[in-house]
């Protein structure tokens, strides 16, 4: 899960070289990150038994691959993996179907607690900076990922700032400041939320070096003049 956010967060940073409109793709792959992190500090907060119920998750998934049908009207796709065994001939694997199907006959994801229910965990067990980070980054990003993920009407209108209504349209900014400013915010609140991947594993083992350069990370972007509030000279624009 480390080396995924890693090569997750890597795109950003490579996408993130040049301005133009492939900002908007960067909100589903930070969307992406953030909520694998919020995934890793729940089961190191949980422990043992949030470990072991992801692997069973990945067990059972990884079984139903092997066998899929999706009907729409008229139309059917089956998917058989040559030489698949049983459920009842793989040790356990019954037990796994059964506890992640739900009472419905639907498949149920690796745990039931929501996103944000999970982050109220992490709070718990390891404190409310972790919480506040882990808040923020959520509130930041996910809301209008999941619009543009899901091909809304509205996504299209927000990402070009046509949702602004508390200004009017001849003093609406240009386009490419808006998706500026949601570049940088995408961007800081995967930053926030990679620092809570390091204060985790530092309050669970003791990562002393990676906590401090983790820390003096999050205290440059205070010198950023967008983040900080700074005004900024023209010269420096």
């Amino acid at each position: 899960m480390l080396q995924a956010i890693g090569s997750s967060s890597t795109t950003l940073s490579n996408l993130s070289q040049h301005a133009g409109l492939h900002t908007r793709d960067c909100y589903a792959i930070s969307r992406s990150v953030i909520e694998m992190i919020i995934n890793i500090c729940y089961i190191m907060a949980v422990g043992s038994t949030a470990a072991e119920k992801a692997l069973r998750h990945a067990k059972q998934k990884s079984y139903r691959d092997g066998v899929r049908e999706s009907t729409i009207g008229e139309s059917i796709i089956q998917v058989t993996r040559l030489g698949l065994p049983k459920s009842s001939e793989i040790d356990g694997m019954e037990e796994l179907l059964v506890e992640f199907t739900s009472r419905a006959n639907r498949e149920k994801g690796w745990i039931d607690l929501s996103l944000d229910e999970r982050i109220e965990v992490i709070g718990k067990k390891l404190g409310h900076k972790v919480l506040a980070n882990l808040h923020f980054a959520r509130f930041a990003v996910y809301r209008h990922a999941s619009e543009i993920l899901h091909g809304t009407f509205y996504s299209a209108l927000y990402f070009l700032g046509h949702t602004e209504t508390r200004i009017d349209t001849a003093k609406r900014q240009v386009a490419h400041d808006l998706i500026g400013q949601k570049h940088m915010m995408i961007l800081f609140a995967t930053v926030v939320a990679l620092s809570c991947v390091v204060e985790t594993f530092h309050l669970s083992f003791g990562f002393e070096k990676a906590y401090q350069s983790s820390q003096a990370l999050i205290d440059s972007l205070k010198e950023i003049p967008y983040l900080s509030q700074k005004p900024i000279s023209p010269s420096s624009q």
